[in-house]
Parts: structure tokens; C-alpha cells; sequence
């Protein structure tokens, strides 16, 4: 099979460089390789349901045992999950408050968050779905492309966002609520670049 020509990105290798950072660092190797540990052993649970407990709400308790606090633990690095997208509207807040912090403070549309495109619960249900569970690389690259990944939006449009979710699974089986882009579509959320993020290539 041929390999691809296509050069790795200044993103994509700069990231790479902040990954190696993290993998250099004791604590926070360690740190993944407890989380892992804790998803295998989810894992298996996941898949031997109590004879007296419904499948549904074993399933659920399974997925908040994960996501609940060992998976919001591990290493948040700006330059390797933020997307560098923003909403519009997220946008007019920043400039209107004065800078991102000052933005984070408030309520519905005249504050922003990060809001995690991949909703960790159904990532989670995803990988705890898997018959074979992922390999501590697989684990650890999930984190830094799904399980960890944000744009920063406006609270009022994550909760848009979160009731779309809730609404879709309610009405189809077929719902799919890991298709952000329908999501933000269907939720009219424009998102830009934030000029003010760059991700900048490192030394090797």
C-alpha cells in the first residue's frame, strides 16, 4: 500500500511536540496510565450485567463512573484540544468583557465555555461498547481527539447544544449525537477562527 505524500501540518507536528512533553512527564504519564487502568476494569464491567439490575441503568452507571472523575483528570493541554474555533457570538462576548477570562464570568448568552463537541458521555458509551477494549495509545489518542476536544461557545448555546442531544435521542433510535456539525448547524452556531489562539511549531 502506498504511503501518503501529504506532509504533517505545523499543528499537527506541534502538537506532537506537546505530546511528548506530557509523556515525558511522570505525573502526568501516570496519571493516563491509572485512567486506563480504570477503563479496562469499566470495561469488563460494562459487559457482565447483574442478573437484577436493568442493562440500561447499569450501562449509565458504568459511563458516569468513568466520566464522573478520572476522565476529567487527565492532562487539559490548551494546544492540543482546543480546536482553536469559536463561536461568533462567543466572540462578540470576548471583545465586549475584554479578554477570555473576564468572558467565562456570567450566564447564558453573555458568557462563554468550553464546549466539548464530542459529548464525553456518549464517547465514553462508545468505547465501553467495543467488545475489545482500546489499547493504552488508542485510550490515550482518544482522549487528545474526542474525549478532551472543545470549541468555545457561548453557556447559552452549550445548552442549546445539550437539549438538541437530549430531544434527538428521545425521538430516534437512529439519532447520532456525535454528529457535532449537524448539531451546530441545526442549533445556528457559526464558529471562526479564534484570533487569538495559534498553535505555534516547537523545536524538536
Amino acid at each position: 500500500m502506498a504511503r501518503s505524500s501529504k506532509k504533517p501540518s505545523k499543528s499537527d507536528s506541534s502538537k506532537s511536540g506537546y505530546k511528548k512533553k506530557i509523556f515525558n512527564d511522570p505525573e502526568k504519564f501516570a496519571n493516563f496510565k491509572a485512567v486506563y487502568v480504570l477503563y479496562l476494569i469499566i470495561h469488563e464491567k460494562y459487559h457482565s450485567i447483574p442478573g437484577d439490575v436493568p442493562k440500561d441503568v447499569w450501562h449509565d452507571k458504568m459511563i458516569s463512573a468513568l466520566t464522573a472523575q478520572p476522565i476529567l483528570n487527565l492532562p487539559k493541554v490548551k494546544e492540543i484540544l482546543y480546536s482553536g474555533k469559536i463561536s461568533k457570538k462567543a466572540e462578540q462576548v470576548v471583545r465586549k468583557k475584554g479578554g477570555l477570562t473576564k468572558a467565562r464570568k456570567g450566564t447564558g448568552k453573555d458568557a462563554i465555555t468550553n464546549e466539548h463537541y464530542y459529548p464525553r458521555k456518549h464517547i465514553v458509551r462508545k468505547i465501553l461498547e467495543r467488545k475489545k477494549p482500546l489499547s493504552f495509545h488508542e485510550f490515550v489518542e482518544s482522549w487528545w481527539t474526542q474525549m478532551g476536544v472543545y470549541n468555545i461557545t457561548t453557556k447559552e448555546e452549550n445548552s442549546k447544544l445539550g437539549a438538541y442531544i437530549k430531544d434527538g435521542l428521545k425521538k430516534k433510535k437512529s439519532f447520532d449525537p456525535l454528529n457535532w456539525k449537524k448539531a451546530y448547524k441545526e442549533c445556528g452556531i457559526e464558529l471562526i477562527q479564534d484570533p487569538r489562539f495559534r498553535v505555534t511549531e516547537e523545536e524538536e
